[in-house]
């Protein structure tokens, strides 16, 4: 099965974020896209059950280094550049931990959610679009029927055949 990641737009344009990030960043943002959620699901992270939504997982700076190839020191300057550009948004999963190693984080990438939200709405719109074609060929198949069954007045010889066949003069 083949996949694709589907990469905004936005990150391109002249003054887009993608521009300001160096070679090794840029290879660390498409993996980090390739990590992502592509459905809605709950994991558990540290005895917490975590729900994330399409383009959000649940990461440490530790696992983010070791996925991306980098330092940790690197890994923490790419996602403040990431956070200025507003690509990404970190919330703090298990507040308890007492290294900022360790603790858990549920990072989303904005533009990849806020994309799976807007393809949703369109799958949604789209769902809705269908039912109203369809009723609408039901409306005009309806239509259709009543035109076939529209009364047309009997001529004087089907009235005189059947006031004949009911014995009626």
């Amino acid at each position: 099965m083949e996949a694709f990641i589907q990469i905004p737009r936005a990150w391109f344009a002249n003054d887009g974020a993608w521009w300001k990030l160096n070679n090794e960043q840029r290879a660390a943002l498409v993996t980090l896209c390739s990590a992502v959620a592509f459905s809605e699901h709950e994991v558990e992270v540290k005895g917490v059950k975590v729900r994330l939504e399409k383009g959000q997982f649940v990461t440490s700076i530790r696992k983010l280094a070791e996925m991306v190839g980098m330092t940790e020191w690197k890994v923490r300057t790419l996602l403040n550049v990431l956070k200025i550009n507003n690509i990404i948004t970190i919330s703090l999963i298990n507040k308890e931990a007492t290294q900022q190693t360790t603790q858990s984080s549920l990072l989303t990438i904005n533009e990849l959610h806020d994309l799976a939200t807007q393809q949703m709405t369109q799958d949604i719109i789209k769902d809705k679009q269908k039912k109203i074609f369809k009723e609408k060929d039901k409306e005009k198949e309806r239509s259709a029927l009543c035109a076939s069954r529209v009364f047309t007045p009997p001529t004087a010889e089907e009235v005189q055949c059947y006031l004949n066949e009911r014995g009626i003069t």
